[in-house]
């Protein structure tokens, strides 16, 4: 592998990359060590529902697995058009395939479970 110069997508500093496909510095993977993605799931039959899960990828563990998955659930009439649905949309957003601290990990863990996951549905 040939050494690529590159810039750290969190602290945007300029360094020296293995062609690994990583895109943030050594110091930004020590800082942010959990990538998160956002998956929404559906079945046939529960239309009014939106529902699925946050993963929680580790650097420190092989790709494959995750560290944690947060489930979301919440009540979605308006097919994609509610309040609740744009509350949940901007929060995604905001979140949604980033690099994240421990902090900022259980700030998306509370986000969901107080906005987001609604027990009785």
């Amino acid at each position: 592998m040939k050494d690529e110069e590159k810039i750290c997508k969190k602290c945007k500093k300029t360094y020296f990359f293995l062609s690994s496909g990583c895109s943030l510095c050594v110091d930004c993977v020590k800082k942010y060590p959990y990538f998160l993605t956002f998956i929404e799931e559906g079945f046939d039959g529960i239309p009014d529902r939106a529902f699925g899960r946050v993963e929680a990828r580790s650097n420190k563990e092989p790709a494959e697995y995750t560290k944690e998955e947060i489930r979301f659930l919440f009540k979605d009439n308006q097919r994609n058009t509610s309040k609740k649905r744009k509350e949940f949309q901007k929060f995604r957003e905001k979140w949604d395939f980033k690099n994240v601290s421990e902090t900022e990990l259980e700030e998306v863990k509370r986000g969901l479970e107080k906005s987001f996951y609604n027990k009785d549905l």
